[in-house]
């Protein structure tokens, strides 16, 4: 089956769920958590897929999206993650809830990782009192902040629970009413988590939540003027103060100046259109309003070391 679940909304198709398939490590028993293949088809098609993702050898830094939401849980060993700008460990007892479209890579896999993960599509909810806008702003979080939190044990044993009762559902075929019944499970988790989380929105009554508050708002900008090549003073006129202080603030509460954090957003793009589309050099110095393929493919390799040409002769992750 060709899953969709690895496609960013107008780019190509990581064929066959390569990504996904090659997270999960072979084995011969049917695993504790979702299915043995998440390829199968099953009465949620690929709009509702539970995976139980074990060690993985040697994954490439790569950088890559779905179109999937989703929630996970590590149970054992550890990983290195990026979601975003956001660089984390993951150990036993951590959560993450992201949201569909964010640029991810993951590493350092320990051999004894294990983690369960529910992959779903916003759409997946919106049968219920929620429309699809309404689900995908429910999973908004603080961009300043990484999606993931560490649990104690009896958060996690908690959580442990949640992810047990959807997947109860999940395998059981004759559940009447299942799918109701899974809506309502992941919604409860999403409240959960994001209960725990840090909020979208900060009162500003002191210097640090005004802070805070400046560094979500210039993290929204980037997100959604990066390819746009708006110059720092456009982004500071924005958010109302001088370029030099947006810097100030940047370099102290995140150690990177604004115009930094600014050039790798427009890196990690370009990571990703090199790796996974077949767009030329030229496109992607237009899609990134680059002035032309040489002032992209100069920045490309100031910043990473390598020509945009030697960067996607890189080797794909192997199923």
């Amino acid at each position: 089956m060709k899953s969709e679940l690895l496609v960013n909304a107008g780019f190509p198709l990581v064929e066959n769920g390569k990504l996904l398939k090659s997270f999960l490590k072979e084995r011969t028993v049917i695993p504790v958590f979702g299915k043995k293949d998440v390829m199968v088809e099953d009465r949620f098609g690929d709009d509702l897929v539970l995976i139980e993702g074990q060690y993985l050898e040697d994954p490439e830094k790569i950088p890559f999206r779905t179109d999937a939401n989703y929630i996970a849980l590590c149970i054992d060993g550890s990983y290195k993650q990026k979601v975003g700008l956001h660089t984390f460990t993951l150990t036993r007892g951590t959560v993450q809830l992201v949201k569909a479209g964010m640029p991810l890579m993951f590493w350092d896999v320990s051999h004894d990782f294990k983690c369960y993960c529910i992959c779903f599509r916003s759409s997946f909810l919106s049968n219920l009192t929620l429309s699809t806008a309404a689900v995908d702003q429910l999973l908004e979080l603080n961009p300043s902040e990484a999606p993931v939190l560490q649990l104690d044990e009896s958060a996690y044993e908690e959580m442990l629970i949640h992810f047990s009762q959807v997947n109860e559902v999940y395998n059981d075929g004759e559940k009447s009413h299942g799918r109701e019944i899974l809506q309502l499970r992941i919604l409860e988790m999403i409240y959960h988590i994001k209960s725990m989380m840090p909020p979208v929105a900060h009162v500003q009554t002191s210097h640090t939540s005004r802070y805070s508050q400046l560094i979500f708002d210039f993290r929204a900008l980037v997100e959604e003027h990066f390819a746009d090549r708006m110059p720092l003073s456009e982004y500071a006129r924005l958010l109302h103060v001088t370029p030099k202080y947006l810097s100030h603030i940047t370099r102290k509460e995140l150690g990177d100046t604004a115009i930094n954090l600014l050039h790798k957003r427009i890196i990690q793009e370009a990571e990703y259109l090199l790796y996974y589309t077949g767009y030329t050099v030229k496109e992607m110095a237009d899609m990134l309003h680059f002035d032309s393929p040489t002032h992209f493919s100069r920045f490309f390799r100031l910043k990473t070391g390598k020509t945009p040409v030697e960067y996607r002769k890189l080797k794909h992750f192997q199923v």
